[in-house]
């Protein structure tokens, strides 16, 4: 009871601006697909709100989650509290944060399908429904290896400052630019191809794709985790 009581004590700020965070990215969720469907009603209907709202928690999460680890790690133990409290702790946020993630995504997704068949009487774009509906029920999974990214990222920006911040930033923001460079320099075809085995993979009859991401938690999570107990605090 006193561990619930101490992490209400020191998150509740946290918590109450990823909430923020949440409604902000519902709204655009809801004002993304209006925008695209007044641009062009005879448009199919593509769930870009959802895109945009897993997008946005996803790279909040990648990239700020490893700065916030450091910091609350580094205060908490200063302050006295063991390593294994203060992980345990930043734990529990970003895992309940992830949950409210997981929960906007869902909402945003289902009121998507809501104004295209009952409001707008859209067509849908069976293909964008398809595989953003298949990345919507596997998004818990990226939510979680988020955390565990965290932890990790947390810790090497511990031990070697922030230039691995840097490093790790540059080369993410380059990853990003990968989809339109293949769209490029592939024929449409070969990615027509790579989108119908991305769907697959995820698909509900594929287990692989679940066990891959649980094993890569497990280790990049588990490497993040010892790290920050073998850390010295830089306060």
């Amino acid at each position: 009871m006193k561990f619930i009581k101490d992490f209400v004590t020191i998150y509740k700020r946290d918590l109450k601006s990823f909430g923020i965070i949440g409604l902000v990215f519902f709204v655009l969720g809801m004002i993304f697909p209006l925008i695209v469907h007044f641009a062009d009603a005879e448009a199919e209907f593509v769930p870009v709100g959802s895109i945009v709202v897993m997008f946005g928690y996803l790279t909040l999460q990648i990239l700020v989650g490893g700065q916030s680890v450091a910091k609350h790690f580094n205060i908490s133990v200063s302050l006295g509290s063991t390593r294994k409290r203060a992980i345990m702790m930043f734990g529990l946020f970003l895992l309940l944060s992830s949950f409210f993630a997981w929960i906007v995504v869902q909402v945003v997704f289902g009121l998507e399908g809501f104004l295209c068949r009952s409001i707008f009487k859209a067509a849908q774009e069976k293909e964008a429904f398809e595989l953003i509906g298949l990345f919507v029920g596997k998004i818990w999974l990226l939510l979680i290896f988020s955390v565990a990214w965290s932890f990790l990222l947390g810790a090497l920006i511990l031990r070697f400052g922030n230039k691995v911040y840097f490093i790790f930033y540059f080369t993410f923001m380059i990853l990003l630019q990968l989809p339109a460079l293949l769209r490029q320099f592939l024929p449409e075809e070969k990615m027509d191809r790579f989108f119908a085995f991305l769907s697959d993979s995820l698909s509900n009859n594929s287990f692989l794709p679940a066990v891959f991401m649980f094993l890569l938690i497990f280790v990049v999570g588990g490497a993040g985790v010892q790290l920050l107990r073998k850390q010295r605090v830089t306060l």
